[in-house]
């Protein structure tokens, strides 16, 4: 089977599909389907943006005027909203990057590996990473976070001190300790605990302990 042939199988009439409803006369009239790879949501993860991105990349390239390809917005109860893709299935070209584009994703779940490292990326530098994130288990490996979620006897400095910045207060006690943290602490975990125990005893918290939470080593209360 031809990736034609094979667009057929992710291509659906709007009026088979169970409580849908559309203005589209494109739609209503069976002339153009809804096509079930490339869509997304409000609430899509990471890999399904990315496959989103790719495909509209590659339906511009292949109709940059939009004659045999659009989007459409629905609402839906579940995620607040989805985009489809719908095609002209009379468009050859068309037709044939919609079958290619179905048979890799049968094959593999992401359409472009170096396109979704580069969200990842941008996503973990915003702070909005997922539990999956590769980049979280990559630091979390250097730093010395053990598999089973206890810490190593390295540590970032930088995070601590800036987690610090965060919690407590500006003195001169809380800047003492930041200097510390970042000049004098060796690999040694007892001293981790005393900085722990000097930041108790120098800013009132008792609720503060070293560890990983949302991919981001430091001090965090608990």
């Amino acid at each position: 089977m031809n990736a034609i042939e094979h667009a057929w199988s992710f291509l659906t009439e709007a009026r088979k599909i169970p409580s849908f409803a559309t203005s589209d006369d494109r739609l209503k009239s069976g002339e153009w389907m809804i096509a079930s790879i490339g869509g997304t949501n409000r609430d899509a993860d990471l890999i399904t943006e990315c496959n989103h991105e790719v495909v509209v990349d590659s339906m511009l390239a292949i109709d940059p005027d939009g004659a045999a390809h659009d989007w459409i917005n629905c609402s839906h109860w579940g995620v607040g909203w989805v985009k489809h893709l719908i095609v002209d299935p009379t468009n050859e070209a068309i037709l044939k990057a919609v079958g290619e584009i179905g048979c890799a994703l049968e094959s593999y779940p992401i359409l472009d590996e170096s396109k979704y490292s580069e969200m990842e990326m941008q996503v973990h530098d915003d702070g909005a990473c997922a539990e999956c994130c590769s980049h979280c288990e990559i630091e979390k490996e250097q730093a010395g976070c053990h598999g089973d979620g206890s810490l190593g006897h390295q540590h970032t400095r930088e995070a601590c001190a800036a987690r610090l910045r965060e919690f407590v207060p500006e003195s001169p006690e809380r800047d003492a300790l930041i200097a510390e943290l970042r000049g004098e602490m060796s690999d040694d975990a007892s001293e981790e605990d005393d900085a722990v125990d000097m930041l108790n005893e120098a800013c009132g918290y008792r609720s503060i302990a070293w560890g990983w939470q949302d991919g981001d080593f430091g001090l965090w209360r608990i």
